[in-house]
């Protein structure tokens, strides 16, 4: 373990109120963290007018570098997937830092998690609860602190609630995917090979099956177009969750087998980010980049929390190197 995670591990921080350290111990004498509700996560996240209204939604992305953002429904894995690849980076020297007025100053939530970001990344336990990861702009800079990306986390319903397939994005993502923004985008789209999504019902109160739910995030994939400065990277999440022998090779995922499932899974997925070039689009048929990967393993404790084991550094590599790949691009 590095000097950094064990300092960031030991710390302690501050949370509803309570002082307590990341890596909670039942039998401490130190006070539990106070139990909040996704409820009082939002009312701390949002103002009144945003809990009406999510086009009320404010945020503030007013440095020009490229944009990382991690597009997935509810549940993929994006804050995993961000956690993982903090913890590789910082490894290999670099830096991540909040951007602390991404959200505006009514959002305690966003402060709490921006003072407490370094000690969840790296606390034995996967963010949950009062320490949700909801809402964050990471800014990943190189030893010279100059600034590489940006990493936007959202809350995924805003990217796709299966209960209103056809609502329109709220309004500051359709802003980051305005053509009048100077950054370059990389949208980092999230799925996963036998993604069976929990039960939804749509407005009318009927059930929606889990293939109608993935055609409906395809559909909602469709709807960001590829421009000069976009590029995409396709996440194939939690693949080690997958036991087929013929999708791994030796430890390594078969990278060719997984695309080739997803492409079948998610029919149309890919369309949006063919190249169309007819001089280039025969040695380069794609503008994509497809990567699996694995946050690492979890196991559940009897009260509930999981804890979390960080998984082989291949995986954050691949991303990582996808990244600047499409950077560079």
């Amino acid at each position: 373990m590095s000097t950094l995670q064990a300092k960031n591990q030991d710390e302690e921080f501050t949370l509803g109120g309570s002082n307590y350290d990341g890596d909670f111990n039942p039998n401490s004498s130190k006070p539990k963290p106070p139990i909040q509700t996704p409820i009082d996560v939002d009312d701390e996240t949002y103002s009144d007018e945003e809990k009406v209204d999510v086009n009320k939604i404010r945020v503030r992305v007013d440095d020009p570098s490229p944009l990382v953002l991690l597009f997935g429904p509810k549940g993929s894995g994006k804050t995993m997937a961000l956690v993982r690849l903090t913890r590789y980076l910082e490894d290999q020297g670099y830096q991540l830092e909040p951007y602390r007025i991404f959200r505006p100053s009514h959002d305690k939530h966003y402060q709490k998690i921006c003072n407490s970001y370094k000690s969840l990344c790296y606390s034995n336990y996967a963010p949950g609860g009062n320490d949700v990861i909801n809402f964050m702009l990471v800014k990943v800079l190189d030893k010279y602190g100059r600034t590489i990306c940006q990493i936007l986390e959202a809350p995924g319903e805003h990217y796709f609630d299966a209960r209103f397939p056809n609502k329109p994005f709220p309004t500051y993502i359709q802003q980051i995917i305005a053509q009048n923004m100077s950054n370059k985008r990389i949208w980092a789209f999230i799925v996963q090979k036998g993604w069976n999504p929990d039960k939804e019902t749509n407005a009318n109160g009927e059930d929606i099956d889990s293939e109608m739910i993935q055609t409906q995030y395809v559909q909602r994939v469709q709807q960001i177009h590829s421009t000069r400065r976009d590029r995409a990277i396709f996440i194939c999440h939690k693949v080690d969750e997958n036991k087929e022998s013929t999708l791994f090779i030796g430890d390594r995922p078969n990278t060719k087998r997984f695309k080739h499932d997803i492409r079948y899974q998610y029919r149309g997925i890919f369309n949006n980010w063919k190249n169309t070039n007819p001089l280039t689009k025969w040695f380069k048929p794609e503008k994509f980049l497809f990567v699996p990967f694995s946050a690492g393993a979890f196991t559940t404790e009897e009260s509930g929390r999981q804890q979390y084991i960080t998984g082989d550094d291949w995986y954050p590599r691949m991303l990582w190197k996808a990244i600047i790949k499409q950077l560079k691009n």
